[in-house]
């Protein structure tokens, strides 16, 4: 293991978290919603009887988790046996998103519907909400690390710089033009903050290669974040305030989700990697 390059990532994440936290300081402070109303309604595509039960969005974990359970211990990918890196880096990561998952939900930037979900609330976040930052970064995961077994060229390794620093300058542009809109503004300028610092702290010994894991975990993306933003029902499970995003929706989800999503990934990947090559020295 090298401990000098340890050391420098070290002080890279420490100024982006750091940068990160101010950014989202000035956000939430200034620019807090006046106006808290949510869309309660969406262009649904499809309506399906049996999903209006507030048992839907724990249903939607079951779809997420058994499966991926279950296909854990096949004897090639083994991907149990990761749990011990995975693990610790979704509970770091998923208790940074509660929080912001809170504040953003206490502001009024976005809601979750009681039609939909269990009575039970902690932080104003349904059970269900806080299982998400288990469930999602779980599935996601594997599909990483079904890639890496199966599929492990990476074709983007090449174009490491075009990609990271294009995309992260396409979300700092984003993020300005946006500013004072919570949910766009400060999830792209952070998502860029994290590239930036990403591709100075970290070789790329598998960046490029979560992008191609990424573009694949966003089908399965397109489908969950789907029924939660009311492609199936009469109104969505997870709501947003329009005047706090851009309002653009792919079928009935947000644009800005999928940059969330990104974000949530790169950062759970990050960590894994961090803790597996930590616990992996040569």
């Amino acid at each position: 293991m090298n401990h000098a390059a340890f050391s420098v990532r070290k002080y890279y994440a420490l100024g982006a978290a750091l940068l990160l936290l101010v950014l989202f300081r000035v956000h939430t402070h200034y620019w807090r919603p006046e106006v808290l109303d949510l869309v309660q309604q969406v262009n649904a595509p499809f309506s399906i009887a049996a999903a209006e039960t507030s048992f839907l969005y724990l249903c939607i974990h079951g779809f997420m988790l058994l499966p991926i359970f279950a296909l854990s211990f096949d004897k090639r990918v083994c991907y149990y046996q990761s749990w011990k890196y995975l693990l610790p880096a979704i509970l770091i990561v998923g208790l940074l998103f509660i929080v912001w998952d809170f504040i953003y939900t206490a502001y009024g930037v976005w809601g979750f519907s009681h039609d939909y979900t269990l009575s039970y609330r902690i932080w104003l976040l349904p059970i269900e909400e806080w299982m998400f930052f288990f469930s999602a970064p779980f599935a996601c995961m594997f599909i990483y690390a079904c890639l890496r077994y199966y599929f492990p060229s990476d074709l983007f390794k090449s174009a490491d710089q075009a990609i990271t620093l294009g995309l992260a300058g396409i979300l700092f542009i984003v993020g300005l033009l946006t500013w004072g809109k919570l949910y766009t503004s400060f999830t792209c300028l952070g998502t860029a903050i994290l590239l930036v610092a990403h591709y100075w702290a970290i070789p790329n010994t598998y960046r490029t290669f979560f992008y191609k894991s990424q573009l694949l975990s966003f089908i399965p993306f397109t489908l969950i974040n789907g029924v939660l933003t009311g492609s199936i029902t009469a109104t969505p499970v997870v709501q947003y305030n329009p005047l706090e995003m851009l309002d653009i929706r792919f079928i009935t989800i947000p644009v800005e989700d999928f940059v969330y999503c990104f974000m949530l990934l790169l950062s759970v990947v990050t960590v894994f990697e961090y803790f597996r090559e930590k616990g992996n020295p040569d």
